[in-house]
């Protein structure tokens, strides 16, 4: 009797190793599929899944795509791919992408792809950055001042805003929307912050009204801006547990705010 329970026994230990040997086996090529399925997707002729695939490797930091992302970046002739490929450069964050993406600036058109490779380049290079940053912002390239104005912003250089407020007011409409949308992202939560929350709401296609332009301009240019602004900027970056819980409540209470009809 106990020898065949032993033997039960043994033969169960080995269904269960078998059970996770498949498993493991199973799960590693599920990981190896999904893999060969980005390499394919990056060899694509269609631009759209090119694109789709870089911001996959943006999402995981895959930096074995990294020689991929580069040549991309180089050689593609679709706005889209490029800005992907230099989204996905500066999530890997490996300082290889730094000399592409500031080369990949210069060729590309003053255009909204241009200041969204300058925020990119910015990432790379650090406070290395900031007197390039600082000349594009007082060049006459309204697109290339944009995005050096978003990328000082990121920085806590508090002054950078007066340029985005500015063009948030031009008669470009991508212009102003672009702008718009980074002081929304920048001033909405650093005005919550202090109770004193701004209407920043829009309808996606004009960007900020005469009045919110003026009311945003008086409320940045009171004297606690530029701390608050380093306070933001480092809260958002805090990696911390209960950071990111209070986040996840703060918008909670956003969505529900808009469904019982508070909220715009």
């Amino acid at each position: 009797m106990s020898a065949s329970r032993g033997q039960g026994g043994a033969a169960g230990r080995v269904l269960g190793l078998a059970a996770v040997a498949l498993a493991a086996v199973g799960a590693g090529g599920y990981l190896a599929w999904d893999w060969y399925g980005l390499w394919s997707a990056m060899r694509s002729t269609e631009p759209a899944t090119i694109q789709a695939a870089c911001y996959q490797i943006a999402e995981r930091g895959a930096a074995g795509f990294l020689d991929e992302l580069i040549a991309l970046l180089n050689r593609s002739g679709h706005d889209d791919v490029r800005e992907a490929a230099g989204y996905a450069l500066a999530r890997i964050g490996h300082p290889r992408g730094t000399g592409p993406l500031a080369a990949a600036i210069q060729r590309q058109d003053d255009d909204i792809i241009r200041a969204k490779l300058i925020c990119y380049w910015s990432q790379l290079a650090g406070e290395a950055a900031e007197p390039t940053l600082r000349q594009w912002l007082a060049g006459q390239e309204v697109w290339r001042a944009a995005g050096a104005a978003v990328a000082l912003s990121r920085r806590g250089h508090a002054h950078a805003a007066d340029v985005l407020l500015d063009q948030a007011d031009c008669d470009e409409p991508l212009r102003r929307q672009f702008c718009a949308g980074e002081l929304t992202k920048l001033a909405g939560p650093m005005s919550e912050m202090v109770g004193a929350g701004l209407d920043l709401s829009t309808d996606g296609r004009h960007g900020f009204s005469a009045d919110q332009i003026a009311a945003l301009r008086a409320w940045w240019a009171g004297p606690r801006t530029p701390q608050l602004l380093r306070d933001h900027l480092a809260w958002h970056s805090e990696n911390n547990p209960r950071w990111r819980l209070i986040k996840r409540m703060l918008h909670a209470r956003e969505r529900a705010e808009g469904w019982v009809g508070l909220k715009g």
